[in-house]
């Protein structure tokens, strides 16, 4: 219901939101300001009107939206850590698997050391075979048949015997020249072309049980032989080979590679 009130000033008038409004001798209101006015005025003497309804918001406030972002994942239980039973079977097949490695890397490196022996004295076998075989040029003895020439060729040749060479040994490769003039038995081990252009690790000496040309008595041996000390100890590790002139004439291994104190 609205209510009429006289105004006892004439020069101010309410408006609806009970707010007085100066007005001038004339009756006219001053200019609007920022603020939204009413539509019209009451003029002089006219009735205020109140409502008991509050006005509806011209501009309410938006609803909220959504949250883009996904919501995040429950936590699992599984990938946040190694349990102590987890780390404890983690730790026993490292382990094993360090106490099977370990061994096993160092007995293949020492295997790869030793076999160099082995290697050098069949290597050195297949030499004194080929220079058993081959024609050499010998000079001639006094009183021989054709004397007269300095030179003859000769076959079934032994050269003399070589080594050890070199004379120390050491647990690392050691460079060293077979055919320099300080190496013991130089002569025949550049007859023998022998000379591992790598350096070695043991000591090889040529032990042949006659020498010379002509020689063709069957059982003739060589031996050849090959020491180390791959611990650097005081106690050498020994390889040895045989051949022998077989009844074919040639020189062939015989029985196997004999080894004393493989690895010391």
């Amino acid at each position: 219901m609205a209510i009429q009130t006289q105004t006892q000033n004439p020069m101010l008038t309410l408006t609806p939101n009970q707010v007085p409004v100066p007005r001038s001798e004339s009756g006219a209101a001053p200019a609007p300001s920022s603020s939204p006015a009413p539509s019209s005025s009451p003029e002089r003497g006219s009735s205020l009107e109140y409502s008991s309804s509050p006005e509806p918001d011209a501009h309410p406030d938006p609803l909220p939206s959504p949250d883009p972002s996904p919501a995040p994942a429950p936590a699992n239980p599984t990938t946040e850590g190694m349990t102590l039973l987890e780390a404890a079977v983690v730790i026993s097949l490292l382990g094993v698997v360090l106490a099977v490695f370990v061994p096993t890397f160092f007995r293949e490196l020492r295997v790869s050391k030793v076999s160099e022996a082995p290697e050098h004295l069949a290597d050195l076998h297949r030499r004194a075979a080929s220079y058993y075989a081959a024609g050499h040029q010998v000079p001639n003895e006094a009183g021989e048949q054709g004397a007269e020439a300095t030179t003859r060729t000769r076959r079934k040749c032994i050269p003399p015997a070589a080594g050890p060479a070199p004379l120390e040994v050491t647990s690392e490769r050691q460079a060293i020249d077979f055919f320099a003039s300080e190496t013991v038995g130089h002569p025949t081990w550049e007859a023998l072309d022998f000379n591992p252009p790598h350096g070695v690790r043991y000591r090889y000496s040529f032990l042949p049980a006659k020498t010379g040309c002509g020689i063709r008595g069957r059982g003739t041996r060589i031996l050849f032989r090959a020491e180390g000390n791959l611990d650097a100890d005081d106690t050498l590790s020994t390889f040895e080979r045989t051949a022998a002139v077989s009844a074919h004439g040639d020189l062939r291994p015989i029985g196997v590679l004999e080894v004393v104190r493989r690895t010391e």
